[in-house]
């Protein structure tokens, strides 16, 4: 898990750095958080393990989790949207 969070963590950092180097160009950078997305990396989750996740949380964490074409909105809206075309270095999160 910590993994997991230092690699997001290394993400958004190297977003920010790029940003800055890339200013000026009229290229553009950000990162993208598109939720939870039903994909095959869910069922390794960790979040899961225990019994209590299983019997409680997972039911409802399951109301909240989106489809591939749902998830892949969040890409689409930062690449395409016309009042955020020269916003750089931001992090977006459905």
């Amino acid at each position: 898990k910590i993994l997991g969070c230092r690699s997001k963590l290394a993400n958004l950092l190297f977003t920010k750095k790029l940003a800055k180097r890339l200013q000026g160009t009229g290229v553009t950078v950000n990162a993208v958080h598109p939720g939870i997305v039903d994909t095959e990396i869910i069922r390794h989750m960790s979040f899961f393990d225990s019994t209590f996740s299983a019997i409680f949380l997972k039911p409802l964490v399951w109301m909240f989790v989106k489809s591939p074409r749902q998830g892949a909105q969040t890409t689409v809206y930062a690449a395409l949207e016309e009042s955020i075309k020269n916003v750089t270095g931001k992090y977006f999160v459905a």
